[in-house]
């Protein structure tokens, strides 16, 4: 949570930013950041999602975003 917060911070993109700060909201609820993103096809391609969802799943979802940082 306090990674999304900083990267929330530092996003200078309008559009990335309002879905950081979704995604912030939807996880303190309890949901998965991937269907946040993944509701949001218009900023993010369908495989980050899906790419996340795989990250969630396994326990591996911080060094799957660190591979997306590095890839987008």
């Amino acid at each position: 949570m306090q990674s999304l917060s900083i990267v929330s911070r530092t996003l200078s993109n309008h559009y990335y930013n309002e879905v950081v700060q979704e995604g912030i909201a939807e996880v303190q609820k309890g949901n998965n950041l991937s269907g946040v993103v993944a509701s949001h096809p218009d900023v993010f391609p369908i495989v980050v999602s899906q790419v996340l969802e795989v990250g969630e799943e396994t326990g591996k979802t911080e060094e799957v975003l660190a591979r997306l940082a590095s890839s987008y």
